[in-house]
This record gives C-alpha cells, structure tokens and sequence, in this order.
C-alpha cells in the first residue's frame, strides 16, 4: 500500500522534475521572475527596486550578497515596528538558517 501511493506520487512528480532536468536555466529564470515580483511590495524589494529587475544581471547588480549584520536593520525594523512586508510579502515569523558554519537549520525567531 505504501510502495503504491508512494510510485503514484512520484509519477505525478516526474514530468516536473524531467523539466527541471531539461530545462534548469529556464525554471530558474522563472522561479526568480516569481521571487521578484511577489517581492516588489515588500520594504526589502523597495529598498532594492524589484520593480526595475528584468534580469538575473540586474538583480546580481542590485541586490548585493547579504550577511546577518547587512540583514540586522531589516529584522530590528521587522521587531519594533512592522510584522509584515519586511522581506516577504505578508507576516513570517521564522526564517530558517542554511549557515553551516553556525547551526545547520536552525530557527529564527523574526519577533520576540
């Protein structure tokens, strides 16, 4: 039963993922078109000018590689003042760390 509903969900996910296979730079360039205009609102797609970024260049050349301390304003802004819109459109509450120098994986509180 399990091996049954688990080859029907992977058949399901198969011509996605033969897409992405065949088509990587595609599917990203859409996935970042996505990113950038359901970011446009946000006060982090503002401060960068989402709206002007037609490109992967463009983005590259606007939106510079960030760290906490650049990030830091953000998040004090998120806390103090506004719980939404900061970054992603609509209230977060976590953001989920991939730092593998410090703790893979590990939640961040946005709010207190």
């Amino acid at each position: 039963m399990i091996n049954d509903l688990m080859n029907k969900i992977i058949k399901s996910r198969m011509p996605q993922i033969e897409n992405y296979m065949n088509n990587p730079i595609e599917v990203q360039e859409k996935l970042l078109s996505n990113l950038i205009k359901s970011g446009q609102e946000t006060i982090w797609g503002k401060f960068y000018d989402y709206k002007n970024i037609k490109s992967w260049e463009d983005f590259s050349n606007k939106v510079p590689i960030n760290d906490y301390e650049s990030l830091k304003p953000f998040f004090e802004r998120a806390r103090e003042q506004e719980r939404e819109n900061i970054i992603f459109f609509g209230q977060q509450k976590y953001a989920v760390s991939q730092n593998l120098l410090v703790q893979p994986h590990q939640n961040l509180s946005l709010y207190q």
